[in-house]
């Protein structure tokens, strides 16, 4: 007799689980304005999930830009003073303290431009964040927040996605299932195969047990 390699058919209640689970948190606060999918509804990658009220963030930018201008044009005011203070301090028409004077307020409003800069692009980033897409390929849970409803930045759920492309397969089987099962296991090989040395078989060596299934 030669060993064979043997199935074993047993059932169990078991639980599917998705391989990745994302929480979808907006990065801006606001009033939730649009849901685009349904819930049970399958997403892609850079699909539109919600809309949160942009108004606040338009208004943000458009007060970030008009700053900015004014700083840039009291950049240009600042830097045609301290050109005409350099060419008259050559001649000694001005003071050492009015040519320092005119370099220092050129040097604050340089530094006012590039803080105006870093505004507009965080107004920019924020007005962005209204729009939230989905991270990944997967199908869209339930919503957790209605339409009209007040989100928190960085801490409302919206709703979590679920990647389903492939499953992980939950089954527990008890301790004395598992030792029945290596008995007969056991007395399946002792029949087929006097020389156990030359058998192959397997079998779970823990209770709990936990298979993907792709």
């Amino acid at each position: 007799m030669t060993s064979q390699a043997a199935t074993v058919f047993q059932d169990y209640v078991a639980e599917t689980e998705a391989v990745n689970t994302v929480e979808i948190r907006p990065r801006v606060g606001g009033v939730l304005e649009k849901q685009l999918p349904n819930e049970g509804e399958r997403v892609k990658v850079g699909a539109l999930l919600f809309v949160i009220d942009q108004q606040p963030y338009v208004a943000a930018l458009a007060q970030a830009k008009a700053a900015l201008a004014q700083s840039e044009a009291a950049l240009v005011q600042s830097q045609r003073d301290l050109a005409r203070a350099k060419s008259l301090s050559e001649i000694d028409a001005v003071s050492q303290q009015e040519l320092d004077a005119a370099v220092a307020k050129n040097d604050a409003n340089l530094a006012s431009v590039d803080a105006g800069r870093a505004v507009v692009r965080t107004a920019t980033l924020n007005l962005g964040y209204t729009t939230i897409t989905s991270p990944i390929n997967g199908v869209m849970g339930r919503a957790q927040l209605r339409l009209g409803g007040l989100v928190t930045a960085n801490t409302t759920v919206l709703t979590t996605l679920y990647q389903t492309d492939r499953m992980y397969v939950n089954f527990s089987i008890s301790e004395q299932r598992l030792l029945t099962l290596q008995r007969s296991w056991a007395g399946r090989r002792t029949r087929t195969a006097p020389r156990p040395r030359h058998s192959a078989y397997s079998l779970p060596t823990a209770p709990n047990t936990r298979s993907g299934r792709g």
